[in-house]
Formats: structure tokens, sequence, C-alpha cells
């Protein structure tokens, strides 16, 4: 892997209080809040996220330090629908 940080928002916050959250929890250290340049959408019962240019436009949520990038990434790209074989048909991009 690349980083062992990551920028969570919207299900994946600690206070989200799901089974992947719980995950995040046990396997990373929260760092605090920040935010990332973008825009959220309604997907269906839960937010995607598309960067932006516009510095008004924020995505706030915290940044984690991974404990074992490699497996908590295995087990995110099972729960966001994420095939680095199919990028195409996947939920999003990493």
């Amino acid at each position: 892997m690349d980083s062992n940080f990551l920028f969570v928002y919207g299900t994946l916050l600690q206070n989200a209080n799901n089974t992947m959250s719980k995950f995040l929890i046990a396997n990373s250290t929260p760092l605090g809040k920040a935010y990332c340049n973008g825009k959220l959408y309604k997907i269906s019962w839960f937010p995607g996220a598309v960067l932006s240019d516009k510095a008004s436009d924020k995505i706030y949520g915290t940044l984690v330090k991974l404990e074992d990038a490699e497996r908590v990434f295995k087990q995110l790209d099972d729960y966001e629908g994420y095939d680095s074989n199919n990028v195409a048909d996947s939920l999003f991009i990493r």
C-alpha cells in the first residue's frame, strides 16, 4: 500500500456504529478532524463523494492512521464494492 493514512467520512466515521466503522476503530488510530475539497451525494442509504476544485466545497471527516494498511484496504474494498481487477464496474475509485 502507498499509504498508512485514510480520510474517512459518512458511514466510516467512528460514531456511525456499524460493522466497518467498528473494524476501523479496532485497526486504526484517529489523528483528528479533517476535510477534503469535494461534494457529497446520496447514492442510496450511504454517501458518495466526488473531489472538487472549489475551496467552498468541503467534506468533513476524520484522518486515521491504519495499523495494517493492506489488511484494512482489503476489507474496505470488499465493503465499498471496489475491485482492482474491474475498476469500471466498481462503486468507487480508490
